[in-house]
């Protein structure tokens, strides 16, 4: 599972945000590219290794946002990676267009999609997650 994590991770970070070529895909093109999900909802399908995952979010079939999260042991090394995130993205489309402190999150508004980077904890894990969704 972790090397078809690790290949899933690859595809989608081709680019600075590779996961915005998922977008307008459908549930199907999701699921005969990745497999089966570790979790699936009305609105959502999340693939999973024993701590990162990536969440594809659906309106009517349709693929609207990504989320990527990589697992940390720390807060401190969920920071780290966050950091070195936002230094690159802020290299590529320059400042970000908001910042919100209660939730450490940056993010970017780019043609008609929303980037964003955060930092999050849940059940002791500490990821640095990036998601990309159309508004």
């Amino acid at each position: 599972m972790r090397l078809l994590f690790t290949a899933l991770a690859f595809f989608l970070s081709v680019s600075v945000f590779g996961q915005i070529e998922e977008l307008g895909r459908t549930i199907a093109i999701v699921k005969s590219t990745y497999g089966p999900p570790c979790q699936e909802g009305i609105s959502n399908i999340w693939y999973c290794t024993s701590d990162d995952r990536i969440r594809f979010q659906f309106e009517n079939g349709i693929v609207t946002g990504v989320v990527l999260m990589y697992a940390h042991s720390s807060s401190y090394a969920a920071q780290q990676a966050l950091d070195s995130r936002y230094r690159q993205l802020r290299n590529a489309y320059g400042k970000e267009d908001r910042y919100e402190a209660s939730t450490n999150m940056y993010s970017w508004v780019l043609d008609d999609t929303i980037w964003s980077i955060t930092t999050s904890e849940k059940n002791g894990t500490y990821y640095n997650s990036q998601s990309v969704s159309i508004y």
